[in-house]
């Protein structure tokens, strides 16, 4: 049976504007032979204050939703601590925020007559990798007095 993931508020960190929005810990089906012992997720950085929220979890997993702009990238900390209270050292990962894809619009000809066609091409604009274009709207903006 599907469970929705517990949401870990953030309302007691202290949180950047453009910072993380939510914590979701995320339950791990335990197999034989593995442990889900436990784990402790702190220490985001996100642009452009950085931003701490320490959250302790038993799972050795975490949902994190970042609410940062397109083209800037956040720094997640991982301190685990063992049945005898020992810490590792943190280990660090870095996120980029994919950009913005770009537009690229051609009509040809660029001058008609009334009721002749025209052709639209969107070709040239690309997505910021690693993203693909997926669609490409075309939209015919009213025109102003």
């Amino acid at each position: 049976m599907a469970t929705t993931p517990p949401k870990v508020p953030l309302a007691a960190t202290t949180v950047a504007t453009s910072a993380i929005s939510e914590v979701s810990a995320v339950p791990i089906t335990t197999v034989a032979g593995s442990t889900t012992a436990g784990a402790t997720t702190t220490g985001a950085t996100a642009a452009p204050a950085a931003t701490t929220f320490p959250v302790t979890v038993n799972v050795p997993t975490t949902t994190v939703t970042v609410a940062n702009g397109p083209g800037t990238s956040v720094t997640f900390s991982l301190v685990v601590t063992d049945d005898l209270g020992q810490k590792s050292v943190p280990a660090t990962a870095t996120v980029t925020i994919q950009g913005l894809p770009t537009a690229k619009l051609t009509a040809t000809p660029s001058a008609i007559a009334a009721g002749q066609p025209i052709t639209l091409s969107g070709a040239g604009s690309a997505a910021a990798a690693p993203g693909t274009i997926t669609t490409f709207t075309f939209s015919l903006v009213p025109a102003t007095s």
